[in-house]
């Protein structure tokens, strides 16, 4: 079995991590998308029943299905209800991140991308073997959270401030990806990384940044 590559994806929220991600994905890599997974598990009518029970009912739209603003409108405004929506989601969101990781590593991937929003805070970092921090402009990153997922300004501030420093997040990453908005500049930055790890399928371990 070939040795497979866990990369875990970092970076700010809308730096481009998935776009890194689709990149290192066309050059075979296995993408595990941690939002994609919760979008999955919020159509379970297990998951329903326990948020609208912890949440109440406002959280449900008409037809019974979670309606993820008004749910984020909750717990990104209390420390505590953020605690007890990642009491619910995170364990079957691990469990679902574990079968994607094995089944990636079976097919003998060269790599395989874990994109969570706190892959540090979780310590799901322990699971990779090569930390890569995406980084973009402040300003760059609130437009594309307005341009593409129809955020307010100020909605990733308000989100953000429940995630760790994003100098302390770089620190512990082995290399950085600058991304400035060009999909050519950014896919020669991932070619990069591609080449001097990927290629050579050799976990670094610690992070040079520490």
């Amino acid at each position: 079995m070939k040795n497979t590559l866990v990369i875990g994806l970092v970076g700010g929220i809308a730096s481009g991590k998935s776009a890194v991600g689709r990149l290192m994905a066309k050059k075979g890599a296995v993408l595990i998308d941690c939002d994609r997974i919760v979008g999955k598990l919020l159509d379970r009518a297990a998951v329903r029943t326990a948020l609208g029970r912890r949440f109440g009912p406002g959280v449900l739209d008409k037809r019974g299905r979670i309606d993820r603003q008004a749910l984020a409108d909750q717990v990104f405004h209390d420390a505590a209800a953020l605690r007890r929506l990642e009491r619910i989601l995170h364990p079957p969101t691990l469990t679902a991140l574990k079968k994607k990781l094995a089944a990636a590593k079976q097919r003998g991937a060269p790599a395989a991308l874990i994109d969570a929003p706190l892959l540090l805070e979780t310590g799901l970092s322990r699971r990779c073997d090569l930390l890569v921090f995406v980084e973009a402009s402040l300003q760059a990153r609130r437009r594309r959270a307005v341009e593409t997922r129809g955020w307010k300004p100020g909605e990733l501030a308000r989100r953000e401030k429940y995630q760790w420093p994003l100098a302390k997040k770089r620190r512990m990453c082995h290399t950085v990806i600058l991304n400035r908005g060009s999909i050519p500049e950014l896919s020669r930055h991932v070619e990069r990384v591609w080449s001097a790890h990927v290629a050579r399928r050799k976990p670094l371990g610690r992070s040079r940044y520490v």
